[in-house]
């Protein structure tokens, strides 16, 4: 969590840091902070395991791999039994994207309605528009009651899935990660809807030559 240095405080000294889910704890204030400045600290059990914010996704998948070690009569090692860095993104992301096909049909009907008014989009750079804005918004409320629920039983967040992502995914990102990167960012859902925008161009322009 951020914290704010408080005033007549140097590095090095002990601050107590007070929150609403993990109660107080001490921490020393990093070198280089001064007073009014935001520092990053650590909460209580919450130490890095080694998956990037999906924890939660690595021991469904390692106790999945216990039980089939054993269903199997295979002897293996703890260490055989912990999954890979891709092997928990593609499960994270798997349960974001089923939640998101749960109202794909809903989305599909949006894009193809709205993408039109992004086909004069040219990036962050031009004038935007207000209609872009509000559209953006109306977005995320249908997107966002779906995978809201799916991020609470993975225990992430999806910045956790996104920053993830990245390392780990490679060039595989999907339709649907596509959507859930809108989600998160005004400037990913115009480049989304300014690309279906292009692409429903060419499929009528297609069409009329083959007529």
């Amino acid at each position: 969590m951020d914290v704010v240095c408080p005033d007549a405080v140097a590095a090095g000294d002990t601050i107590t840091v007070e929150t609403e889910d993990h109660g107080s704890f001490t921490v020393a204030v990093p070198a280089g902070v001064l007073p009014g400045d935001t520092f990053q600290v650590e909460l209580p059990g919450t130490a890095y395991d080694g998956y990037g914010g999906l924890g939660a996704v690595a021991r469904e998948l390692e106790e999945a791999h216990r039980i089939a070690s054993e269903f199997s009569g295979a002897s293996l090692d703890m260490r055989d039994l912990k999954p890979g860095a891709a092997e928990v993104l593609a499960a994270a992301l798997r349960q974001l994207v089923n939640a998101v096909e749960d109202v794909v049909d809903e989305l599909d009907d949006f894009i193809s309605g709205s993408c039109g008014k992004f086909a004069s989009w040219r990036g962050m750079d031009g004038e935007q528009e207000l209609e872009w804005t509000t559209l953006h918004q109306e977005y995320v409320v249908v997107v966002e009651g779906a995978i809201a629920s799916t991020l609470k039983e993975l225990e992430c967040k999806a910045e956790d899935v996104f920053a993830y992502a990245q390392v780990h995914g490679g060039d595989q990102v999907d339709k649907a990660m596509t959507r859930l990167l809108a989600l998160a960012e005004y400037k990913h859902f115009c480049e989304m809807m300014h690309r279906y925008a292009e692409e429903e161009e060419l499929a009528g322009s297609m069409g009329v030559m083959g007529m």
